[in-house]
């Protein structure tokens, strides 16, 4: 299960991810993209 919570401090985070299970294909395909300084994708509003 994915969670998705947002704060003005920490900004948009994405729990339950694993690496290689098709999450980043999923997200980027609707619009969400991983900034170089951090870990967790953000939508495309947010670039």
């Amino acid at each position: 299960m994915l969670t998705i919570t947002h704060t003005p401090e920490a900004g948009t985070i994405i729990e339950g991810t694993s690496l290689g299970d098709g999450t980043a294909e999923i997200l980027k395909a609707n619009g969400w993209h991983h900034p170089a300084s951090t870990t967790t994708p953000l939508p495309a509003t947010q670039q």
